[in-house]
């Protein structure tokens, strides 16, 4: 069993910054009138990159005698302040309206619950705030109370069994009628990321280039694979949809396991020429700004259709779509700015030990997260 216990801060990869901020961008324009369906699958990325970045933090400090308190807390400053501005935010603007949206289902997101009131109550949101997208965001909460414990409690081969279990029974279960919404139809991508951050810390004697083949062979078949799967649905049935095809069991696991692929590349090259392109800083900033981006992108869509479709009667012209990413990337970045930097400031009150703190690690929680979850 490899060791748990830290030694030093985690390297801080830059890359897989950039690539949240692609998730992010791709899961934005797929909620365009005018987007398309393959965007949807950031949501996977986020999850995939959830499960390994979360567990690469827990299992570097899980036998720190405060991790437990530390880890929630930071969690907590992360997360949490911002979830809550952005759905009172929405519920403030919604009392507003000439004829205000139905609400009976908003104490769900208050508890990070909607995902299973979305399940019993079908897949329409309970409540009309522009919120549908904040299911993500109630697995990924779900997955972070849940998770450390599971790690805490098992150990050696006991903990690879249990991923292994996560990835099995979605595939089963979504075939047999379970939503995509719930942590359990969701748990295939979180479990990959926690394999792929497993036998990154197993594989560390083995040279990078030679991972970094693997991991591009793995991602070049998925997405192979991906790709002729939609093409056999769609000449089977000219009628079929990209959304439909989203809503399938296997391309869920087949476009995770391709997104673990490119995770393990990216790890693998980071610093390198050929990923250089990832470390420009606007894609980087694009990564660390993706939280508030997914967190705000519906709410602030929904209030400019409303404004420009229904008061100015102008349709919906092709600008209204560019208007709709720019507002949102300026939202999401003075966000950051003056909301959300000032709060992790307190992070620090909440080491995993004396020596050190680990070193930021953005995810959806994207989400983290999809949605980004920025350690």
């Amino acid at each position: 069993m490899e060791s748990t216990k830290p030694t030093q801060s985690a390297p801080h990869i830059v890359e897989l910054d950039a690539l949240r901020g692609i998730a992010a961008m791709a899961v934005l324009c797929c909620h365009l009138p005018r987007g398309f369906w393959f965007g949807a699958t950031g949501v996977d990325l986020f999850f995939v990159l959830s499960g390994f970045l979360i567990t690469g933090i827990i299992q570097r400090n899980l036998d720190q005698p405060r991790f437990l308190r530390a880890f929630y807390w930071r969690r907590s400053l992360r997360i949490l302040p911002l979830y809550y501005l952005v759905i009172l935010m929405a519920y403030a603007v919604n009392l507003l309206r000439a004829t205000p949206a139905d609400t009976s289902g908003f104490g769900y997101y208050l508890v990070y619950l909607q995902n299973i009131h979305q399940y019993w109550g079908g897949e329409t949101p309970p409540v009309d705030l522009a919120l549908g997208h904040t299911w993500t965001l109630a697995i990924e909460e779900q997955f972070y109370l849940f998770w450390p414990v599971a790690l805490l409690l098992l150990r050696g081969r006991a903990k690879w069994w249990l991923a292994g279990l996560f990835i099995m029974l979605p595939i089963l279960l979504r075939g047999q009628g379970l939503p995509k919404t719930v942590l359990l139809g969701h748990t295939d991508s979180l479990a990959m990321g926690a394999f792929l951050a497993w036998i990154m810390m197993r594989t560390e004697s083995v040279k990078r280039e030679r991972q970094a083949v693997c991991y591009a062979s793995i991602a070049l078949a998925s997405f192979l694979a991906y790709g002729a799967m939609y093409w056999q649905m769609c000449r089977q049935n000219p009628a079929f949809t990209g959304g439909e095809y989203l809503q399938l069991t296997l391309p869920v696991a087949v476009i995770s396991l391709a997104y673990f692929g490119v995770i393990g590349l990216f790890v693998c090259m980071t610093g390198s020429r050929p990923l250089a392109l990832f470390r420009n800083r606007y894609l980087v900033k694009l990564g660390t700004i993706s939280y508030g981006l997914y967190l705000y992108h519906l709410v602030l869509y929904e209030n400019l259709d409303t404004l420009v479709k229904f008061r100015w009667k102008m349709g919906d012209p092709w600008w209204l779509d560019v208007t709709k990413v720019i507002v949102s990337l300026a939202v999401a970045a003075l966000s950051w700015r003056f909301f959300e930097q000032p709060i992790l400031r307190f992070k620090d009150r909440f080491r995993y030990n004396d020596a050190s703190v680990v070193a930021s690690q953005p995810v959806p929680s994207l989400a983290t997260a999809g949605a980004p979850a920025h350690e």
